[in-house]
């Protein structure tokens, strides 16, 4: 006798006309191609689809396809896809650039294109994503549907409790590039720390480093400098987390910072709105669109060829700001994270997609 577990799986993973098992007897039969155990923002939200709509990779209705995947998993099954006249729908995210990718830019943009040629819906994750398609392949995406990514809301605002001195959070995981990122908060941490001396805030440093950042010439000063500031009392290590720690890491946070360039919808910073967190950012890529008036922006130069970092006075002033007008922002992030990017909205889009391309 089968558990009841393998019933969910072969369920879920099953066309309903083939599964004895299926719950719901439906010709909507997406598949989502292989998950895998990824934690990022991708990887997070497609377990989150899957868990909804299931992932049939056998004669599936529509197939889901993404700018995440590797360019090479793009073009495979997309063409096969398109051989078997299934329907495809293709998220986009952000586009192949100069400043992170060392390999052909314009080749690996030409080929997400002939994705969208094939796909009879595309997704963009940001008004952001649709003007870095027409700034890096020339071509504007006249017909292109923007919904931004969706995260779960709690049903009441998050009670943030308060600490003696203000706490700041910053997470990510760190990369070569990341330098761009590290130093301008670093730097702006101990001029706060030399300013308001036993008043300053303290940052929770969360995430971690990749291979590549830990290989970069740059690792070595910047841990130095987080050393320092542990010394000093202004920084705390938490480290690599799950998204569901996330609540209980941040109760005592009054405000995050996020400093990443040109990041398309970046997931972790709708998962800080929701808990009722506003932001002090970078005022780049698709974040500005997403924040709104629940944070302060500090200005960021466009640039496709290299990564630019913040001003370290501006940030300063920005976080001083923040700080001063916390309770104002997290009230804002919250109710713009449930108005504007909750799970259920992102599902019921999704819903109305799926079947208006499978009739």
């Amino acid at each position: 006798m089968l558990k009841a577990k393998q019933k969910t799986l072969l369920a879920r993973y099953m066309p309903p006309y083939w599964s004895p098992f299926a719950p719901v007897k439906t010709k909507l039969r997406p598949s989502f191609g292989w998950v895998g155990n990824n934690t990022n923002g991708p990887g997070v939200r497609t377990k989150k689809l899957v868990n909804h709509f299931g992932n049939y990779h056998i004669n599936p209705s529509l197939v889901y396809a993404q700018s995440a995947w590797s360019i090479d998993r793009i073009v495979s099954i997309t063409r096969k896809a398109k051989s078997k006249n299934t329907p495809i729908i293709f998220n986009q995210n952000g586009f192949y650039y100069p400043a992170w990718y060392t390999g052909d830019w314009r080749w690996a943009n030409a080929k997400i294109l002939e994705a969208h040629e094939r796909s009879a819906r595309v997704i963009f994750q940001s008004n952001f994503c649709m003007e870095a398609m027409e700034d890096l392949t020339g071509l504007a995406a006249s017909d292109g549907l923007v919904i931004h990514n969706g995260v779960g809301i709690p049903p009441v605002q998050p009670i943030r409790r308060q600490s003696d001195r203000p706490v700041l959070w910053f997470s990510s995981v760190y990369y070569q590039n990341s330098d761009h990122i590290l130093f301008p908060l670093l730097s702006a941490m101990e001029v706060l720390a030399a300013e308001l001396k036993e008043e300053s805030p303290v940052l929770k440093f969360a995430g971690y480093f990749h291979k590549s950042a830990r290989d970069a010439n740059w690792f070595a000063i910047a841990k130095e400098k987080i050393g320092k500031l542990i010394d000093k009392r202004t920084c705390i290590l938490v480290g690599r987390y799950a998204p569901d720690e996330l609540p209980g890491l941040t109760k005592d946070v009054m405000l995050a910072i996020h400093l990443t360039s040109k990041d398309a919808c970046p997931n972790a910073v709708l998962e800080r709105m929701a808990q009722g967190i506003g932001h002090v950012y970078a005022d780049s890529g698709g974040t500005p669109e997403l924040v709104g008036d629940s944070g302060i922006g500090v200005r960021s130069t466009a640039d496709w060829n290299k990564y630019n970092s913040v001003d370290v006075d501006e940030l300063v002033e920005a976080i001083k700001c923040g700080i001063k007008e916390w309770q104002l922002l997290s009230g804002r992030a919250y109710i713009r994270a449930k108005i504007n990017f909750s799970w259920d909205g992102y599902v019921s889009h999704h819903q109305k997609l799926f079947n208006d391309v499978t009739g």
